[in-house]
């Protein structure tokens, strides 16, 4: 797991850069995947009940594939994650 913040600008470029899926809660931190090489798997994690498409039209714009997920109550298990990270 990647806390995008903590990074400075160079580490985000370098790790972003060379990243073949994306998978991350709806938040400034996903705007990294303009670093991203084009045909990135991006993955947006939503709470019920929210939903913006800013981050799935960024990543159409840079090439990238794109879906999102409406997470339960309950949360996703490391397994479900894996899941998504791999699922075009």
């Amino acid at each position: 797991m990647v806390v995008a913040e903590t990074l400075d600008l160079a580490d985000q470029i370098k790790l972003f850069s060379s990243a073949g899926g994306i998978v991350g809660l709806h938040g400034a931190g996903l705007a990294n995947m303009i670093w991203a090489p084009p045909g990135c798997r991006i993955v947006e994690l939503f709470p019920p009940g929210v939903f913006n498409d800013c981050y799935g039209r960024l990543a159409l714009t840079c090439g990238h594939s794109y879906r999102y997920e409406v997470l339960e109550p309950t949360g996703l298990e490391s397994s479900q994650l894996r899941r998504l990270s791999q699922d075009p």
